[in-house]
């Protein structure tokens, strides 16, 4: 009789034949005491990763549930397709009691990973999850997740709510989530661009997450990356319109924490805009993306005359026509 998983470990891939079998050794070389299943979806990758996927199942088939999908099951966001339908279903398939998640293009370095982090919810019911810090890598040159430019590293072992509204980084690599606390999933996953993000808020509206200090995974950043090597237009969209969601998510309780991040985004986006010429983008991304503070930034810099000029051929756009545009 099969024994029931306590551990679901989420592997969904597309076009990852450079990196999904380091991603699955790592995974299957995971020292733990417990029944694990991992819920590998293959995308339908034109690549080879479908033919190493079979691979891995058919040599460890106690171990290896494989989903092979089709790109006309694919959802699209924002006018992109995307891997969200897939992440949904190998969600919904979980059975374990905790819940794991590494992306194909990503691999874990540590063997006693998991072992830990089940520990640590194990000894507290109180918290939806637990991460660490991780390794970004690119072109085999790796520099800390947490190094400040992109997210820095929690200053206390744990992480609440407005932690993360706040700002703080949560690599994907490294999560270890309770299923209770994400499932059932909220409607915010099939619309936001960014599927992570709308988990963690959900899960840490139910208790606050854990956090491990010792690097044990590695977040690979390539040209195929849906967000690290995206066009910066395209980031500043997909962070602003998650802010969104977000917001509303959390009935706008914490707001007040967020709306600091929304403004310095915004300023981001006019900085970008206003070097060489990308201007017109800063302006048009304000235009579209403005509030009251993001208003008076565009007037404080209408004395500059060509500025000014754009700033108002940019108000006669639609917003239709700005969100094209960006």
């Amino acid at each position: 009789m099969a024994v029931e998983a306590v551990v679901s470990i989420v592997v969904p891939t597309y076009n990852h034949a450079r990196f999904i079998g380091k991603c699955l050794d790592g995974v299957l070389d995971q020292l733990l005491d417990m029944p694990m299943e991992v819920l590998v979806g293959e995308d339908g990758s034109t690549d080879g990763t479908r033919e190493i996927c079979q691979r891995y199942a058919a040599q460890h088939p106690d171990r290896i549930k494989l989903t092979l999908r089709d790109r006309k099951d694919v959802m699209v966001i924002m006018g992109r397709p995307t891997g969200r339908a897939n992440l949904r279903d190998l969600l919904n398939d979980a059975q374990g009691e905790y819940v794991a998640l590494c992306e194909g293009d990503d691999y874990w370095i540590d063997r006693t990973k998991l072992a830990r982090q089940i520990a640590m919810l194990q000894a507290d019911r109180s918290l939806c999850g637990c991460f660490t810090a991780a390794w970004q890598e690119r072109d085999g040159e790796r520099w800390p997740f947490f190094d400040g430019s992109f997210a820095t590293a929690p200053p206390s072992g744990r992480v609440t709510l407005a932690d993360f509204m706040a700002g703080q980084g949560v690599p994907t690599c490294t999560i270890v989530l309770r299923r209770s606390a994400i499932m059932p999933l909220p409607p915010e996953f099939r619309i936001a661009p960014s599927g992570d993000t709308i988990l963690w808020v959900h899960a840490l509206k139910q208790g606050d997450m854990a956090y491990l200090p010792e690097s044990t995974a590695v977040r690979t950043v390539h040209p195929g990356g849906l967000f690290s090597m995206a066009p910066l237009a395209e980031r500043y969209r997909v962070r602003l319109t998650n802010m969104g969601i977000i917001d509303r998510m959390t009935g706008h309780d914490l707001h007040h924490v967020l709306w600091p991040r929304q403004r310095r985004l915004l300023l981001d986006a006019w900085g970008s805009g206003c070097s060489g010429t990308r201007f017109r983008f800063g302006a048009r991304l304000l235009a579209h993306h403005g509030t009251p503070s993001s208003r008076c930034r565009l007037e404080a810099d209408n004395h500059h005359p060509e500025r000014r000029a754009c700033i108002l051929a940019d108000s006669r756009s639609s917003d239709l026509e700005i969100a094209a545009m960006i």
